[in-house]
């Protein structure tokens, strides 16, 4: 609870134009259906991955240079890209980055290496991702939007204050954090419900076709066999 706390403070210390971010691609993730999760992928990968190469780079070429910078948004939209176009392994990556980091703090929490629990639950996270892409895509985009929206109304709206120090406060927030995932979630379930019950259908009616057709071709080949040319002398 404590570190979810200093997390917390440390979030809105963040400029309002993070919580615009934040707000935007929650408002693009839902608003997209099914294809958010593709867009969620894309953008948590590479927001992930151009912090730490920005980071890291910075603090080896010093903060005047733009390469950090320049390399931080390549990557960004190469991963953006990624997340587009490939959902099954990007979904795949972002499940193993999710249990990794969490096989890497109880292994540290354990007295272990933190290598010792992030690799194989990164692994388990990477073969759960591929072969469930699509389910999770239903869970997934609710369960990242909601602290989405309320982190980014949180910056926009809020009165600006440097630190949070009652624990009773983070309580507020992850209450209102589920008052806001039950309707995205409800939205997303029912979502996949319509698209079931529209591919049912088209199941249905192709199927219904077929079976026309296939006592269509009999008809006609029995009306030559017997050199039946009317209809109605046909059997029933």
């Amino acid at each position: 609870m404590v570190s979810l706390q200093l997390w917390l403070a440390v979030l809105l210390e963040q400029p309002a134009w993070f919580g615009f971010s934040l707000l935007g691609l929650a408002a693009a993730v839902t608003l997209a259906g099914r294809h958010g999760q593709r867009i969620l992928n894309g953008a948590v990968l590479g927001a992930a991955l151009s912090a730490l190469a920005f980071f890291a780079m910075r603090s080896e070429l010093g903060a005047r240079s733009m390469t950090p910078g320049i390399a931080a948004l390549t990557l960004g939209a190469a991963c953006l890209a990624f997340g587009l176009l490939a959902p099954g392994w990007s979904t795949g990556f972002l499940v193993a980055a999710i249990l990794g980091v969490f096989g890497g703090v109880l292994a540290r929490k354990l007295g272990y290496l933190a290598i010792g629990g992030a690799a194989p639950m990164a692994g388990i996270g990477l073969f759960l991702g591929l072969a469930n892409h699509r389910s999770l895509s239903v869970w997934l985009p609710p369960l990242f939007c909601a602290p989405f929206v309320v982190a980014g109304a949180a910056l926009v709206w809020l009165p600006r204050r440097p630190r949070v120090h009652d624990l009773e406060e983070l309580e507020w927030v992850l209450g209102i954090t589920f008052g806001v995932l039950l309707p995205l979630l409800a939205l997303s379930l029912e979502r996949n419900h319509r698209s079931r019950l529209r591919l049912e259908t088209r199941a249905q009616l192709a199927a219904d076709q077929e079976s026309k057709e296939a006592q269509e071709r009999k008809r006609a080949a029995f009306r030559r066999t017997h050199g039946i040319e009317d209809d109605s002398k046909l059997p029933h």
